[in-house]
């Protein structure tokens, strides 16, 4: 089949474009770029489209790079195209080598498409990808070990980013462009086996093409097709179930339900934390290594543990609760707080919000008042030693459990309630004058100042749910 025609019945597949769009086209400068530009170049009038030009010089290969960016300039404008382009300085490029320099220049990239296409007001922008880049990116992600998302290769369409030439070889590209006289040039970095892309089709490709499967490209890109389809299938199962196992989700981080999160498939445990950390503005890719870590974290015996993940994130477990954040945010500590309450009265006990209010209660109304959990606590007024403070716990704190004999660590008791440890010096512990605690706010109170046939006056605290 002609190569035209693959590239229009790509689009019908996938519904690549709408009459009327505006596309800016990604150009590099080499063969596949520039044969999807002038084949977009003969849809125009069929589609009514309004084309543009983007490239980025990412300043890697000196002259080489500058000598990239001055042709496809001249051949956008040569067409008559609207071009976009940005040059990156030197500097940025300290720090970086090898496969993390590829990385973060990819990152760049992507980030300069969504730039050019804001301002061209694109609703598409063409990407030059070609079924030999989709063979490419399968043996990658067997490499470094991938799950059945990383199988599923390059997708023929995600967001307004679109690539109407994945059913297209580069052989036929280099072909299409000879017959065609379609200029374009070579980047040099190409024909370097340092990076594994580059290394795996210069090699191992050419390799099983001359020993095993001389069709394996496109061998390849049908299993990804097939798997590709499953995976979606499997993802959307997931996304059903992630609200279920999901307890907390803001912008920075997400916390899991361990208890709900080990007895859903294990093929959708496999999908709950690449969506999370898109969720929460992750980019990093997530491979099988840390998504087996994170199924390990929540099967595991130990109730408090943790896990690293690139770009200084981090999962750390905490009874049946698994949180998904920053490390930094994970390390960020508390302040140690200490207030006298406003008896009666409503008092702001520490930095996240904890509220106290302090009620004065007659013997008619104690009588009708019914206490349903630990959030409420209500003592003999006349028993305490005031003012009252509430603070955070401190190393050596006892409580005399209501009910019960003798004294316990307020440690023994977070524990037992399994209270995670980087929640307990938010829970505020209320003393009396002696310094005596007689409430651990929404966790348990004392045996002292309780309530009798014989109270004439009550005081009722009530503390906000903290955990």
């Amino acid at each position: 089949m002609d190569i035209t025609q693959k590239f229009r019945d790509n689009i019908a597949k996938h519904g690549l474009l709408e009459k009327g769009a505006r596309v800016l086209a990604a150009v590099s400068g080499g063969a596949d770029s520039m044969v999807l530009l002038h084949l977009l170049l003969r849809l125009k009038d069929d589609f009514g489209l309004v084309i543009g030009v983007c490239h980025l010089n990412h300043n890697l290969r000196a002259e080489e790079s500058k000598r990239d960016y001055d042709f496809v300039k001249k051949t956008a404008r040569s067409l008559g195209f609207v071009f976009y382009g940005k040059t990156l300085s030197k500097t940025w490029l300290k720090g970086f080598e090898g496969e993390s320099l590829q990385s973060a220049a990819r990152e760049r990239r992507y980030a300069f498409f969504e730039s050019a296409a804001m301002r061209f007001k694109a609703s598409k922008v063409a990407l030059g990808h070609t079924m030999s880049d989709q063979a490419e990116t399968l043996l990658i992600s067997l490499v470094r070990g991938s799950g059945l998302a990383g199988l599923a290769g390059i997708p023929a369409v995600r967001g307004k980013f679109i690539r109407p030439l994945l059913t297209v070889t580069r052989e036929e590209v280099e072909d299409y462009a000879k017959r065609k006289k379609i200029s374009f040039i070579t980047d040099s970095s190409n024909l370097c086996a340092d990076y594994l892309r580059n290394d795996i089709r210069l090699n191992l490709i050419a390799f099983i093409k001359r020993r095993y499967n001389p069709n394996i490209i496109e061998t390849l890109s049908r299993t990804s097709g097939i798997l590709s389809c499953d995976n979606a299938f499997i993802e959307a199962e997931a996304e059903k179930v992630f609200s279920s196992v999901v307890v907390e989700l803001q912008p920075d981080f997400a916390v899991f339900d361990r208890r709900r999160l080990v007895k859903i498939h294990k093929a959708l445990q496999a999908r709950i934390l690449p969506i999370a950390l898109n969720k929460i503005g992750c980019k990093s890719c997530c491979y099988s290594a840390h998504i087996s870590s994170f199924v390990s974290l929540a099967k595991g015996r130990s109730p408090n543990a943790s896990v690293n993940l690139p770009d200084g994130y981090i999962l750390s477990r905490e009874y049946d609760k698994i949180t998904l954040g920053s490390a930094s945010l994970a390390s960020t500590a508390t302040k140690p707080f200490d207030v006298e309450l406003k008896v009666p009265g409503i008092t702001r006990v520490n930095s996240e919000g904890a509220v106290i209010k302090a009620v004065l209660l007659s013997t008619t109304r104690i009588k009708r008042l019914v206490v349903k959990n630990n959030d409420v606590a209500l003592f003999d007024s006349e028993a305490l030693s005031l003012p009252l403070h509430a603070r955070s716990m401190r190393p050596g704190d006892r409580i005399n459990p209501f009910g019960m004999t003798g004294t316990k660590k307020l440690k023994e008791v977070f524990i037992e309630k399994k209270i995670p440890k980087a929640k307990r010096s938010l829970v505020p512990v209320i003393c009396d004058l002696s310094g005596g605690v007689i409430w651990v706010a929404g966790v348990l109170r004392s045996n002292l100042c309780r309530v009798t046939g014989h109270t004439k006056k009550a005081l009722s605290l009530e503390v906000k749910k903290l955990l």
